[in-house]
């Protein structure tokens, strides 16, 4: 009977060791089903990456990874998924990582999402999801990342994703969010990007963003935002992209955080307020006014007063697609000589109040921009007085669009703005100039 048995047990472990094991029968069984849920909800046969579906062990279906007999992560990006998230995805409980992006997915998000308390990364922007943002999401208390943008979302952002302790990133832009910023957000200390941009969200925004303090990255652009910028950003020693622009936020510009236009190791700087109903004068960087490199600095379109500080002629505008705009404000007072510093592919000042003479050196400032790109500079429909100053061809060697236009210039119109070839349009009407028009500029071949 032992030699029987001995017998029966080798041949046992001959018949494992040389079959092949079917993954499918070491994976957890609801971890399967819920995977064959996804795979016929979506669309399955038309992904554009399918290998191994329903078919070969678990282990070898395209975008599926495993920890132990548990499915910890799914990466089916840009995969043609269509259809529906099913229910069952909220079995799929050790889940770390959910990603779908760019697909076609439609209607709710399912409510049992809030089951994947594992997760650290949910990624499902760029779809077609509508319905709300789940109230549960405030229990995924292990996410990091948290992507829904550009889908169809309505209502809220739950006040409970105050509860997300170690998010630090949220995108919810492009979608049809409505109703006010929760306070609770102040609640999120790890944050470091809030992307919220091109919505419906309205009220004020919360003094509790004071509170975070690791923030990189604010943008809540595009809408219907309220009342004033709380005085409480100031505490966002880290902030380095502030897009607020497009929304109906009024009062005074509070003093901004020093960070914003200085160096560090990420993608942009970036100060965007403009499309407001902003007052008051142009505010401080903190106490310190060195020298800033922006991709972005936009205050245009406000109700901004005063004296444009000197501190903002020492900037330097990113030379791809950078835009430096101050226009359509009540601002007074003379353009600060220290423009002479300036490097920016488009400077508008126009549409304001600004008085006496262009600055003689003027035209030091640079005028920079991708290679074939036409560069800006437009003073347009102000006071300003005085002669025009013989050195603005020397802005740049690329072809410039320089706009001087309604203003209360006078004297004649200086003979080397003809001697380089550089502009592509010029526009001295409605001034009070005098002689006649050089010949040499009769001879600029790219002028439009």
């Amino acid at each position: 009977m032992k030699n029987l048995y001995k017998l029966l047990l080798v041949g046992a472990i001959t018949f494992f060791a040389t079959k092949p094991i079917s993954t499918n029968a070491q994976v957890n069984t609801i971890d399967s089903l819920a995977l064959v849920d996804l795979y016929n909800s979506t669309g399955g046969p038309y992904w554009k990456h399918n290998k191994n579906w329903l078919n070969g062990p678990v282990s070898k279906w395209d975008g599926i990874y495993l920890s132990g007999n548990r499915v910890s992560m799914i990466y089916l990006n840009d995969n043609r998924l269509a259809g529906n998230l099913p229910s069952s995805i909220g079995n799929l409980d050790s889940l770390v990582a959910l990603s779908l992006y760019s697909n076609r997915l439609k209607d709710s998000i399912p409510s049992t999402i809030k089951n994947l308390i594992k997760l650290t990364e949910l990624e499902l922007s760029h779809n077609k999801l509508t319905g709300g943002i789940p109230i549960g999401i405030g229990k995924l208390v292990n996410l990091k990342k948290l992507s829904l943008a550009d889908n169809n979302l309505k209502g809220e952002i739950p006040v409970a994703i105050g509860n997300l302790a170690n998010l630090q990133e949220i995108w919810l832009y492009d979608n049809l969010l409505s109703a006010s910023i929760p306070p609770t957000i102040g609640n999120v200390v790890n944050l470091k990007r809030i992307w919220i941009y091109n919505n419906s969200l309205s009220g004020n925004i919360p003094t509790s963003i004071g509170n975070l303090v690791q923030l990189t990255d604010l943008s809540l652009g595009g809408n219907k935002l309220t009342g004033a910028i709380p005085a409480s950003i100031t505490n966002l020693i880290n902030l380095h992209v502030l897009d607020l622009s497009y929304n109906q936020l009024t009062d005074a510009i509070p003093s901004l955080p020093a960070s914003l236009g200085k160096s560090y190791d990420g993608y942009f700087n970036s100060l965007k307020l403009d499309h407001n109903v902003l007052t008051g004068n142009i505010p401080t960087l903190g106490n310190d006014s060195s020298k800033r490199s922006f991709d972005d600095f936009n205050l245009s379109y406000n109700k901004l007063t005063g004296n444009i500080p000197s501190y903002i002629g020492y900037f330097t505008i990113s030379y791809d697609y950078g835009e430096f705009d101050l226009s359509h404000n009540n601002l007074t007072g003379s353009i600060p000589v220290s423009f002479k510093n300036l490097v920016t592919p488009e400077i508008y000042l126009d549409h304001n109040d600004l008085t006496g003479e262009i600055p003689i050196d003027f035209g030091n400032l640079t005028l920079k921009a991708y290679y074939g790109s036409i560069v800006t500079a437009d003073l347009s429909y102000n006071k300003l007085s005085g002669t025009i100053p013989a050195s603005l061809n020397k802005m740049s060697d690329q072809n410039i669009i320089l706009n001087l236009s309604h203003n209360k210039l006078s004297g004649s119109i200086p003979q080397t703005l003809g001697n380089k070839d550089v502009f592509y349009l010029l526009d001295l009407s409605n001034n009070e100039l005098s002689g006649s028009i050089p010949g040499s500029i009769y001879q600029l071949y790219n002028l439009s």
